[in-house]
């Protein structure tokens, strides 16, 4: 006669309820620490964004790159979920996962499991031979594990550990927020999306730097750097650094810098560090525009009767010109003009080139001539012409091959 296991043979209460008990621990602890490995994987990434903007621009492929470990990170609470829930429901799964730590108590619950588990292979004539002993067997079984507790057999547990770096690392994070907000703001958007062109936020912050400036070809030149009125930081000095050059530092005055820097004969790259605001800029140096050519339009007086104009060039610093005249000025520089000033007054310019207005030689007068390229470089100093005034003299008949004597005939 056989025995039906379905009414006889079953796990004892108790010893399920124990089992379901171990199964709701460690869905808890595996969960606790995937959702703590993806939480410190996450605040890790942020607070190395956040102090690498500190020291310098992060460049987006390697914020991209800590962005992508992150997510690495993040995948624990997926594969936890497969290995720890997913494979881990059957009461056969955790006797086999308790064998791993304690694997007298493992192997037994396994075997009672496959007697009396109807969801089970097993074989039926085992129980049918001696549905006793089966029975006998459940219950010695059930009787050793009543008093062990099998939540410590869980293997590996690393919640503690994890939970508490990512309670440090949130405290840590949330410190950043609450004393320096708009910096913590701005390294989470740059963490969290690499591939925009977010502005990296500094404590100290400079007025915008021009991309590139031109100056004058191997000579000394001046630089400043003004502070933000927003700037939170405002160190006593700053750098700039030239390749092959060493550092120069300058200090606050009037919150800006102010830099003495040596001339230079081809394009270099310079560095700016103020705090941990770092900037650079492209130094194009170029010669100086040169006046290439001056022309002085002249218009004689009236009683001469000459209507057209005289064009008279200029070869020096002083000219003369007949008293009583009416001149103007044109001259021509190496290099398109931006702006150009006569005796400072502003002239308009037409490329290369600029003209005064007329004036009366009526007596002696210094003309100052000054010009800008559209480099915003000018002259190494202003160009001073003298006019001078020379009296007209009384008109004077000369004959060419007059002979001096002639002789005639009676």
């Amino acid at each position: 006669m056989k025995v039906s296991r379905h009414s006889t043979l079953r796990l004892p209460e108790s010893l399920r309820q124990k089992l379901i008990g171990f199964r709701r621990r460690l869905w808890t602890l595996k969960m606790l620490e995937a959702v703590a490995a993806a939480v410190i994987a996450v605040l890790v990434g942020f607070l190395l964004t956040y102090l690498l903007d500190r020291l310098h621009d992060t460049s987006p492929i390697l914020r991209f790159a800590i962005l992508v470990s992150a997510v690495i990170g993040c995948l624990s609470i997926p594969l936890a979920i497969h290995r720890w829930i997913v494979r881990r429901r059957r009461l056969d799964q955790l006797a086999r996962l308790l064998a791993q730590t304690r694997p007298n108590t493992g192997d037994q619950l396994l075997g009672v499991i496959e007697l009396a588990d109807e969801n089970l292979n097993w074989d039926h004539s085992e129980q049918s031979r001696s549905p006793q002993l089966v029975e006998a067997a459940i219950e010695q079984v059930a009787t050793n594990v009543a008093d062990q507790d099998l939540t410590s057999a869980i293997p590996n547990p690393r919640h503690q550990r994890r939970s508490v770096m990512a309670i440090g690392l949130g405290l840590v994070a949330l410190l950043l927020f609450l004393l320096t907000t708009p910096a913590a703001r701005n390294a989470w958007a740059r963490f969290a999306s690499p591939w925009i062109e977010t502005p990296r936020y500094t404590f100290a912050q400079v007025e915008p730097l021009p991309d590139s400036v031109v100056v004058a070809q191997d000579e000394r030149y001046s630089m400043s750097v003004q502070l933000a009125d927003s700037s939170r930081w405002n160190p006593s000095a700053a750098t700039v650094l030239l390749s092959g050059q060493s550092p120069r530092q300058s200090p606050l005055t009037d919150g800006e810098y102010n830099f003495s820097l040596p001339g230079q004969l081809s394009p270099e790259t310079l560095t700016v560090n103020v705090g941990d605001f770092t900037g650079q800029v492209r130094v194009d140096p170029m010669p100086r525009p040169e006046l290439s050519s001056l022309v002085a339009s002249v218009k004689l007086p009236d009683y001469l009767g000459r209507d057209e104009s005289i064009a008279r060039e200029v070869r020096g610093s002083t000219v003369s010109l007949l008293k009583g005249s009416r001149a103007s000025l044109r001259a021509t520089a190496s290099r398109v003009l931006e702006r150009a000033t006569v005796n400072g007054a502003v002239r308009p310019t037409s490329q290369d080139s600029f003209s005064s207005d007329p004036f009366t030689v009526d007596e002696q007068t210094v003309v100052q001539l000054e010009w800008q390229d559209a480099f915003g470089l000018s002259g190494k100093e202003p160009f001073e012409l003298r006019v001078e005034p020379v009296e007209d003299s009384a008109p004077v008949v000369s004959c060419e091959n007059l002979p001096r004597t002639k002789v005639l005939l009676d």
